[in-house]
């Protein structure tokens, strides 16, 4: 089914970002650590957590198509 395919890139893309957000605040807070600059750090940090945000709602908004398309029986 197109949308359980949908659903699980949803998921991996989840996944994948979340790691992108870890990863990023341990480079912010290695770079505080060493006295260096991190606003470009930080700004990079917000762009993950956006994409990350989007790929939670698209997950769920998948999930609600899901559940619609199951209550339809032909």
């Amino acid at each position: 089914m197109y949308v359980n395919r949908r659903l699980d890139a949803a998921e991996r893309r989840i996944a994948e970002g979340a790691r992108h957000v870890l990863i990023q605040r341990e480079i912010i807070v290695k770079l505080k650590h060493l006295g260096s600059d991190t606003s470009i750090a930080r700004q990079l940090l917000f762009t993950f957590e956006m994409n990350l945000a989007f790929y939670i709602v698209e997950r769920d908004r998948l999930i609600r198509e899901m559940k619609a398309l199951a209550g339809k029986t032909p």
